[in-house]
């Protein structure tokens, strides 16, 4: 997967950097933020084919920038992955109209995770 790119948005440091040791060191290319500011600007710029993203950040939530990629032409069909500690059945709804390709609840398995984003995200 060197080709992918995967974009990491939490505003736990210890979740976005956890997650780049792991994906980096599975052949996985990424880049994490910890704010949801200006991020359809960034993903525009790396061009990510997975986004993995929290709920709960401050400014934006992860309801609104998932809304946000999915209405930029150029993003609209990149995978979005929540994770997120919020496993109520009406966030994952929420999630999901709001564009989500799939929804994983914290705690969880960081390699499951990883064998998500490459089945919904294989390599070319």
């Amino acid at each position: 997967m060197t080709d992918k790119l995967v974009l990491l948005v939490d505003d736990e440091i210890f979740v976005t950097k956890s997650l780049t040791y792991l994906l980096e060191n599975n052949g996985v290319r990424c880049v994490s933020r910890n704010f949801p500011e200006n991020l359809a600007a960034i993903a525009e710029a790396g061009m990510p084919g997975v986004v993995v993203l929290d709920i709960n950040m401050p400014g934006m939530d992860g309801f609104q920038v998932c809304k946000e990629l999915r209405s930029n032409s150029k993003l609209k069909d990149v995978v979005v992955i929540f994770l997120s500690g919020r496993g109520r059945e009406d966030d994952v709804t929420k999630a999901f109209e709001a564009g989500a390709n799939h929804y994983v609840k914290k705690p969880f398995s960081p390699m499951e995770l990883l064998d998500k984003i490459k089945e919904l995200y294989p390599t070319t």
